[in-house]
C-alpha cells in the first residue's frame, strides 16, 4: 500500500484498516473521475480493497482476509490474458504478484497467530453450549456480522473447528444484495435452525426484525452494532429462558452498544411517559409528528425527483470504469421489473463479451457474464438474454468533467424508463 500511496504522492494522515481510510480513498477517487485521470482512480481501487482486507483481517482469519484480495485481482489476472491491461494495471497487478507467496505463506500460519476476537468468539460459544448441556436445553445460537462475505467466512471457521463443526452452521443474508438469498432459502434456513439441523445461523441484518425464533437462546453481535433499535431487535431473537447477549468487537463497538443499552433504557422511559399521558394531547402529538413526517418524505421525494430530473439521459455518458472507453447513452437503458436495468440496443452488444458464468445454478438457467469487450470488466449479467447493467461499473458523464460513480442504481442522476 505504502509503494501505491507513493505513486500517487498522497498521503492519507489516517491508519490503515479503518473507515476513515476507505472515506479518504473514496474521496480521492472522486477527485480522480472528476479530472478524468483514470490511473488515479485504479491505484486508488486497489488501496480500497488492500484495505478491505485488512479491516477483514482484523475481525476473521488471515485466509479469509487474502481471499478478498484473490477475489479482487482474480478478473484482473483473466483481463491479463487477453492483453486488456495498460501500464498502470500491469504495474499495480505486478506488486500484488510480487507479494502473493509471502500473503499465502502468512495465511497458513493461523494457528501460531490466532485472531483475539475468534478465541472470544469460540469461548462464548463453547461456553454457553456446555451451559446448557449441563441444563439440559438445545443449544441455538444467531451470529449478526456487518457484511455478507463474513458470514461465509465464519461458517468456514466453526467447520473447521473439532469443538464446533458439531453445530453445523447456516447463513442468512439479504434478498436484495447481488448473490443473496430468496425468501424461500431464507425459510429452509430458518425451519432447518428451529429444529435442530442447525444450530447456528450466521446472519446479516435480515434476521433482525419481523422473524420469531422462539427456540434461540444466545445472540452474539460480532464486531459490528449499529443502533438503538437494532440493540431492542437482537433482544428479541434471544427468545428463549436465560437467553444470552454478546457483544465482541474492538473498544469501539463495545463503546456503541453500551450507549445504545442507554438509549434503549431512556427510550422505554419515553414510551412510559407517552402511555400516561392523556388522550387527547396524545393524539394531538401523534398528528403533529404524522404532518412531520409526511413533509419530510415529501420534500425527500422532490429532492430524489429534482436530481434524476437534472440531466437528460439521452446527454448522459456511461463510460467503462476499467479502461475509460464509451459504453452507451443513459437512455439506451430501461428498467425491467424494477430492479433488472437493460440496453437492448444491438450496437451495445458489439462492445460486450459474453463469458460463461462461474456460477453452475446461473449456467444452467442460460445467464451469461458480460464483460467489456475491450478490457474485460465485468459489466453485469444476461438477463432474459440480454445485457443487463451493474452500475457500479460505470463512470457517469453529466457533462464535460462532471463525472461520478454510484453503487446503486437508485443513486443515479438522472431518470431510468420503465419497458
Amino acid at each position: 500500500m505504502e509503494k501505491i500511496e507513493k505513486s500517487v504522492d498522497m498521503f492519507p494522515g489516517v491508519t490503515k484498516a479503518s473507515q476513515e481510510y476507505e472515506s479518504w480513498a473514496v474521496s480521492v477517487k472522486q477527485h480522480a473521475m472528476r479530472e478524468t485521470n483514470p490511473s488515479l482512480r485504479k491505484k486508488v481501487e486497489h488501496l480500497i480493497s488492500y484495505n478491505n482486507a485488512l479491516r477483514c483481517n482484523d475481525a476473521l482469519r488471515m485466509v479469509d482476509a487474502l481471499g478478498i484480495i484473490q477475489d479482487f485481482y482474480r478478473p484482473i489476472e483473466e483481463r491479463e490474458k487477453t492483453g486488456g491491461l495498460d501500464t498502470t494495471e500491469k504495474w499495480l497487478l505486478s506488486l500484488y504478484q510480487d507479494a502473493a507467496v509471502t500473503l499465502d505463506k502468512l495465511s497458513k500460519l493461523e494457528d501460531q497467530y490466532p485472531n483475539p476476537k475468534l478465541k472470544a468468539l469460540e469461548q462464548s460459544i463453547l461456553s454457553h453450549k456446555e451451559q446448557c448441556k449441563l441444563e439440559e436445553q438445545d443449544f441455538r445460537a444467531v451470529i449478526f456480522v456487518k457484511e455478507k462475505t463474513s458470514t461465509k467466512s465464519l461458517m468456514d471457521w466453526i467447520n473447521a473447528s473439532p469443538e464446533m463443526k458439531d453445530l453445523n452452521p447456516a447463513s442468512a443474508t439479504g434478498v436484495q444484495t447481488d448473490g443473496g438469498m430468496t425468501m424461500s432459502q431464507q425459510q429452509d434456513v430458518l425451519t432447518k435452525f428451529r429444529i435442530g439441523v442447525h444450530k447456528v445461523v450466521i446472519s446479516t441484518t435480515v434476521l433482525e426484525e419481523g422473524v420469531d425464533i422462539p427456540q434461540c437462546n444466545m445472540v452474539i453481535r460480532y464486531n459490528h452494532v449499529t443502533n438503538d433499535i437494532s440493540t431492542v431487535q437482537t433482544r428479541g431473537r434471544a427468545r428463549a429462558r436465560e437467553g444470552q447477549e454478546v457483544v465482541i468487537g474492538d473498544i469501539d463497538v463495545t463503546q456503541k452498544d453500551t450507549i445504545n443499552v442507554l438509549l434503549v433504557d431512556i427510550m422505554e422511559q419515553a414510551v412510559k411517559a407517552i402511555q400516561e399521558m392523556p388522550q387527547d394531547v396524545y393524539l394531538k402529538a401523534i398528528n403533529q409528528f404524522q404532518e412531520h413526517a409526511h413533509r419530510k418524505n415529501q420534500i425527500k421525494e422532490a429532492n430524489k425527483l429534482a436530481l434524476q430530473g437534472q440531466n437528460k439521459a439521452d446527454e448522459v455518458q456511461l463510460y467503462c470504469k476499467g479502461c475509460n472507453t464509451f459504453a452507451c447513452y443513459a437512455s439506451d437503458v430501461k428498467r425491467h421489473r424494477e430492479t433488472n436495468f437493460v440496453n437492448a440496443n444491438p450496437d451495445f452488444r458489439t462492445k460486450v463479451d459474453f463469458r460463461e458464468h462461474r456460477d453452475l445454478q446461473k449456467r444452467e438457467l442460460g445467464i451469461q457474464k458480460i464483460n467489456c469487450i475491450k478490457c474485460g470488466t465485468e459489466w453485469g449479467n444476461t438477463y432474459i438474454g440480454q445485457p443487463c447493467l451493474k452500475i457500479a461499473s460505470f463512470i457517469i458523464e453529466t457533462g464535460p468533467g462532471q463525472r461520478k460513480q454510484v453503487k446503486k442504481w437508485k443513486q443515479v442522476p438522472f431518470t431510468v424508463l420503465d419497458v
